[in-house]
């Protein structure tokens, strides 16, 4: 039987022996760093757990990643936002663009994003982030 194979057959195991799925990827990941795969076995490796995991309905990421993830949405979307706002409004956008720099909000990122398109001035643009953050 190829490792890929016995890879899903052993977290099946894990998984009916009681371990959450939490426990069965960490067991994975703790194995991964043990022993390193080689490229073709791990690609196979990893789509025999994917499917694993999606029976069982397990995500496949820790909340670190979860984190890391938010984190690159954020800076994604300020990126787009501040393309936005220098093709808009040119250079008078930049006093903005500092301010929007230092929001870290996923929420508020993407409520910038959603109206960025809409808003007519700068005014309104700084409007956005400023109501929301005094509570009105």
């Amino acid at each position: 039987m190829p490792a890929p194979r016995k890879a899903g057959t052993h977290a099946r195991r894990l998984y009916n022996l009681g371990n959450t799925p939490e426990q069965v990827r960490l067991a994975y990941r703790f194995v991964d760093w043990l022993l390193g795969l080689p490229e073709s076995l791990n690609t196979q490796f990893t789509q025999a757990l994917c499917i694993f995991a999606e029976e069982r309905q397990m995500t496949y990421i820790t909340s670190i990643e979860e984190i890391g993830i938010e984190k690159g949405r954020i800076e994604g979307l300020r990126e787009g936002i501040i393309l936005a706002l220098e093709l808009k409004f040119g250079d008078t956008a930049q006093p903005i663009i500092a301010e929007i720099r230092e929001i870290n909000d996923l929420g508020m990122i993407e409520q910038i994003m959603a109206r960025i398109k809409t808003a007519p001035t700068l005014g309104d643009v700084r409007r956005i982030y400023t109501l929301s953050t005094n509570g009105n």
